[in-house]
């Protein structure tokens, strides 16, 4: 996200990523998707409803200490903010 300009941890993810499978066990406050880095609105996709936000938003909640994952669809990336455990996000992003 370039308003930020740093991320906690970004990760890159398989094809065959089960997002599913990463929310259960991850259990972010809030996960987003935008089709590019550089994208302008962000779906979040951790709810029932179809929630478009801005980069802006997004920033809001990250320096709020919630924890945040937005994931890229082209680029295969997901970048997260404010997770405790990084091993243990890294060891859960592996076995998705």
């Amino acid at each position: 996200m370039s308003i930020l300009g740093n991320e906690d941890l970004t990760f890159r993810i398989k094809r065959d990523f089960e997002m599913t499978k990463f929310l259960i066990k991850c259990r972010p406050d809030y996960m987003f998707k935008t089709s590019h880095v550089g994208g302008e609105s962000f779906e979040q996709i951790n709810i029932n409803s179809n929630v478009i936000v801005q980069e802006s938003n997004i920033s809001q909640l990250i320096e709020n200490g919630k924890t945040v994952v937005v994931l890229y669809d082209a680029e295969l990336k997901m970048d997260c903010y404010n997770f405790k455990d990084g091993v243990s996000l890294l060891n859960t992003v592996v076995s998705c």
